[in-house]
Order: structure tokens, then sequence, then C-alpha cells
């Protein structure tokens, strides 16, 4: 198409809009214009190009904010449906960097609610303190603060093994129950960010058990949601791998109170 005949092209595009704003009808307009040499073809194709539908925009999506951590312990309190919808892409480093920031908090506090709730108020250790006077009693101070600072390294390191041993004995059931698309990742995420209540509150000792029922509700959800899946199949999963968790346990405590014994018995 040369010059000429792009021109006269646009000279009929702009014919025909006049006509559509002017409210003229399109077989008024096309009459006239073919009694003056246009072609049925190109007055339809010129139609065609003024009708034709702008295309909608797509709509921006802003980039998804970047938590605070007291943002993120919040939503994972006030609104964990949510809060696992929007970790579902989010890399594994992310997850067990939270969980491992958090599990500082019960391996502080534990020993010195043991302390608090168990030792204190037992008739011995009242009876020491009135023996030997508090003062007196002070000058142990730092074998108490060693035996604090082996907690506190024991109990960091047990809760840090347990998420990554219990995450992959429950993955294993997942995939017999549940057969998922989703990886191992889905199931570390859903039990580190799950352990949001145990982790906060559950070195407050009288409440223990419940927070520790809050977390697993958590866990399920978690699972329930990351993987995809129906309840019923998460909740079998996760009880079996509690199950053979607990199996595990108790033959270890039989094996120990069977050997300590034994050894303990003079030759």
């Amino acid at each position: 198409m040369n010059n000429k005949q792009k021109m006269a092209r646009q000279e009929l595009v702009n014919y025909l809009k006049q006509c559509k704003e002017r409210k003229i009808s399109f077989e008024t307009a096309k009459k006239k214009l073919m009694e003056v040499g246009w072609s049925e073809k190109e007055i339809d194709e010129a139609w065609k190009e003024i009708n034709k539908p702008i295309p909608i925009p797509s709509i921006p999506t802003p980039s998804p904010k970047k938590l605070s951590l007291k943002e993120k312990i919040k939503r994972f309190i006030d609104s964990p449906q949510k809060a696992f919808e929007a970790v579902e892409e989010e890399p594994l480093k992310k997850a067990f960097g939270y969980y491992a920031l958090l599990s500082l908090i019960p391996s502080l506090l534990f020993f010195l609610m043991f302390m608090l709730f168990f030792l204190i108020p037992t008739p011995y250790f009242i009876k020491y303190i009135l023996e030997t006077g508090f003062k007196e009693a002070l000058k142990g101070w730092w074998v108490i603060v060693l035996l604090w600072f082996v907690f506190v390294v024991l109990v960091y390191l047990s809760l840090i093994i347990y998420v990554w041993v219990f995450g992959f004995i429950l993955h294993g059931f997942i995939k017999i129950f549940i057969k998922p698309n989703q990886g191992i990742k889905q199931t570390y995420k859903a039990l580190m960010y799950g352990s949001t209540p145990s982790l906060l509150f559950g070195w407050i000792l009288p409440f223990y058990v419940w927070i520790g029922i809050w977390s697993i509700v958590l866990h399920i959800l978690g699972l329930k949601i990351l993987h995809k899946t129906s309840l019923g199949k998460t909740i079998a999963s996760y009880l079996l791998t509690l199950a053979i968790l607990m199996i595990i346990g108790i033959i270890l405590m039989g094996i120990l109170f069977i050997i300590l014994p034994l050894r303990a018995r003079p030759a």
C-alpha cells in the first residue's frame, strides 16, 4: 500500500468515525461510500478497525510487603489461614530463620520457669536457704549460671533437631496419604510457622499443654493449606507421626531405665 492509498484509507476511517459519533447508521454511510467508488470490502475492514475492542489493561499488583518479625508473629496468631497462604511461595530459609529466632525464647526461659515452679518451692531448697543463709547460698551463683547456659544450649539444639526430624518423618506419611505435588519444604514451613504459639508461650508451664494443642492445630492447618489437601488426610498423617515419635521416645526411655541401674550395681 503506497502513501496515497494509506491517506485515502485514513480518510475513510475518519469519515466512518464521524458518522458513528453523529449517530449515522453504518448502512447509510456504507451506501454513500459505495456510490463514490469504495468497495464493500474496504468499507467493512475500516468499520472493523473502528469497532475493534480496546484491550483492558491488566491491573498492576503491588509487590508483597515485607513483614517485620512482630507483624509476622501477629499474623500467625490472629489470622493463621491468611498467614499460611501468604508464605506459600516463600523460601524455606526464611521460615527456618523465623523458627530459629523464636526458639531462643523457650530455650532462655524454660530453666527459669523450672526453678520457679519446681525447685524453689521444694522443702529441700527452702531448708538449704534457711540453714546456709541467702547471702551464703548466692556464692554458688556461678553453678546456676553454668547449668542455665548448658540447659539453654541443649534445649535450643533439641528444638532445632526436633523440627527437622519430625518434618522428615511427617512428610513420609504425607507422601503415603496425600501424594503431594508440593515438596518437603512446605511440610517444614507448616511446622516452623505453626510452632509460633509454643515457641512464644510454651515456657509458661501451667499452660504448656493447651499451648501445645494450639500449635498442633496450626501445624495441621498449615499442612492442609500448603499441601492443598483434605483435613482428614492431614490429621491422619500428623497423628501417625506423633505416635511413632512417642513410641521411639518410650523405647529409648525404657532402654535408659534398664541400662542405668545395671551399670550402677556393684560388681
